[in-house]
């Protein structure tokens, strides 16, 4: 397991036995119902025992460990531990801050020093004070949200939007003026996706009767058991020159040679360090796909690489699942790239106000280096089962001269 995952588990791990621990402590001291302790109890065993599964499973196949969890239910623990879970940390510590500087105020104004606020029951015998139902609230709020916003994200899970955006792009000869390209990106077939979901993905991107389809990535979400049902989804695409593909990151996660062997068995036109060429009406357009890299010098090294080989004769289009493979594309002049990965932030109120912005320099949309374009698609499948302000998304591109 990588090193990076290793510590995330380790972490999550940690913050939920410590917000177990917060949690029953202040709702026994300030809201002492059984029955809500007992459900704090239900809800922290559930986050602590998942967080337990990815560390005897490991991340490739806790879904299936999982799968007999109803998918609400999963969404909420990927939702609290991604999302709440963090900002709780944050507001209790903040909390706990403020009750040691009340108490350290009273000490210093009091001969007789006083616990601290948050470890002093309330003995009056007359009920719950603001503050106790504050506190109480503090512990019970965050949970209810997580379990809301679970319930908001499965009613909108497997939502989409078709997007036309006419392209101009710069150098596009005049023969290329009008060809359309499906841009399908992160389908990410696995614990998120359902049959019908990839049904009306398929059917919706040939509804578009493109000239091709580009498949920017991550067409599994982390298990290659998945790979049978999202190369056969994959193989139903449509378009009048063929679809192609190149490799994501999540593609990778579980068996990158077994990834990459069913991509040549199955005979898909899998786009790694090398291109496929088209003509239209006479004049040639190449597809340039990229490997995945973490890597942003290996990144570049490889749009550096794929762009030295290409034809000087046709017109190029690069396919990369990172967009930051843009930068290279734009210091050799290559003229579009589209990429996938961001998910379009996931939540957003916009481009710039993107969950997004924290990790990546290209989010969502169009970005135009002098010559050189960049499209990003929000993606239309899911790692994370909530999108706020990013929808999933399908992208006919029309190029256009400019």
């Amino acid at each position: 397991m990588h090193l990076g995952i290793i510590f995330i588990i380790a972490f999550l791990l940690t913050a939920d036995l410590v917000a177990w621990r917060l949690a029953l402590r202040w709702l026994k001291r300030y809201a002492p119902s059984k029955m809500l302790r007992l459900a704090a109890h239900s809800f922290f065993a559930m986050q602590t025992g998942y967080v337990i599964v990815l560390i005897l499973a490991g991340t490739a196949h806790a879904q299936h460990v999982m799968a007999w969890i109803p998918l609400g239910v999963q969404a909420m623990i990927y939702i609290w531990h991604l999302l709440f879970l963090p900002a709780t940390m944050v507001i209790w510590s903040l909390v706990g801050l403020a009750g040691a500087g009340r108490w350290l105020v009273q000490r210093c104004r009091s001969p007789k020093p006083e616990l601290p606020a948050l470890v002093l029951a309330d003995d009056s015998g007359k009920g719950m004070s603001r503050r106790d139902m504050l506190l109480a609230s503090v512990a019970i709020v965050p949970p209810l949200m997580a379990m809301s916003t679970a319930g908001y994200s499965r009613a909108t899970l497997w939502q989409f939007r078709v997007s036309r955006q006419v392209l101009p792009v710069f150098g596009l000869p005049a023969a290329l003026e009008g060809f359309r390209i499906a841009h399908v990106s992160d389908l990410h077939v696995g614990r998120w996706s359902t049959r019908s979901f990839l049904e009306s993905v398929v059917e919706a991107t040939n509804a578009l009767d493109a000239d091709v389809v580009a498949f920017t990535g991550d067409l599994i979400d982390v298990s290659i058991d998945d790979l049978p049902l999202a190369v056969a989804t994959f193989k139903r695409f449509r378009a009048r020159q063929g679809a192609f593909i190149i490799e994501g990151n999540h593609d990778l996660i579980d068996d990158p040679a077994a990834f990459r062997k069913a991509m040549t068995d199955e005979g898909l036109r899998f786009l790694r360090g090398s291109s496929v060429m088209l003509k239209q009406r006479g004049t040639a357009i190449e597809f340039m796909g990229v490997p995945w890299s973490h890597s942003e010098e290996q990144i570049r090294q490889e749009v550096l690489s794929i762009a030295g080989k290409r034809d000087i004769g046709a017109f190029p289009i690069l396919l990369a699942h990172h967009p930051h493979s843009f930068d290279a594309a734009a210091e050799v002049g290559l003229p579009l790239t589209l990429s996938g990965h961001t998910h379009g932030g996931q939540i957003a109120l916009n481009r710039e106000i993107n969950a997004g912005r924290m990790l990546f320099r290209y989010v969502s949309g169009i970005y135009q280096r002098g010559g050189s374009k960049l499209l990003v698609s929000n993606g239309i499948g899911n790692w994370f089962p909530l999108r706020i302000g990013a929808p999933a998304e399908i992208i006919e591109i029309t190029l256009a001269q400019g």
